[in-house]
């Protein structure tokens, strides 16, 4: 199982590993529950005491705070995409539309966790020239992390326009933002555009491919 994770997905090899042997102590710690081999009759077995250590410190301080910042990643990435309150309450197999709101939005509302960041890849950030960036990357702005959608670079003017879901940005080509960079398949195309003054400049437009795009590794 776990070289599949680390095969299939885009996860760095010790957290697959790690993720894989905490999971692992609760299917261990089942199994004592089960079995009957804890000693519950207070004396204080040695044994017992270290087993249950270990599936408490395992399960609570290492593998529930990484689950719980994958679920609040994956609900800030709900809203991100479109989703609905709605949308939300059945995914969570909740009843009530207004529960998976408030959820919603105290995980909005919140800068995201570092256990959320973990989740994400966005816990190391780093300085790219505004021109390399590229749709599908992290564009970080104060305790936002803002996915990029579209980059537009005004090759003769030096200026370039990134899209978010927050809005559209303007920098000069050689200006540096905070990102986390992503592999992801992306087009590019060129053209030229008329000014309002006359002037032609060229357009060079990077969008994330289609879905049956060909993944050509962003540099």
């Amino acid at each position: 199982m776990t070289n599949d994770l680390i095969k299939f997905r885009d996860v760095e090899p010790l957290d697959a590993a790690v993720l894989a042997d905490w999971m692992d102590t609760a299917f261990y710690a089942l199994s004592k529950l089960r079995g009957g081999e804890l000693r519950l009759d207070g004396s204080r077995d040695e044994q017992t005491l270290a087993d249950i250590y270990t599936g408490i410190n395992d399960l609570s301080t290492r593998l529930l705070p990484r689950l719980n910042g994958i679920v609040d990643a994956l609900i800030r990435a709900h809203y991100d995409a479109g989703g609905t309150h709605g949308e939300l309450a059945r995914a969570m197999d909740v009843d009530s539309r207004s529960t998976a709101q408030t959820r919603g939005d105290k995980v909005r509302k919140a800068r995201p966790s570092a256990w959320e960041l973990w989740a994400t890849g966005e816990l190391e950030t780093e300085r790219a020239r505004v021109a390399d960036v590229r749709p599908g990357w992290t564009l970080v702005v104060g305790d936002q992390h803002l996915q990029v959608g579209r980059v537009v670079h005004y090759v003769d003017y030096g200026h370039v326009q990134i899209h978010t879901k927050g809005g559209t940005d303007a920098y000069s080509a050689g200006s540096t933002v905070t990102v986390v960079r992503r592999d992801v398949p992306v087009t590019t195309t060129e053209g030229t555009e008329t000014m309002p003054d006359g002037d032609v400049w060229t357009v060079r437009i990077h969008q994330r491919a289609a879905a049956d795009a060909p993944h050509r590794p962003t540099a």
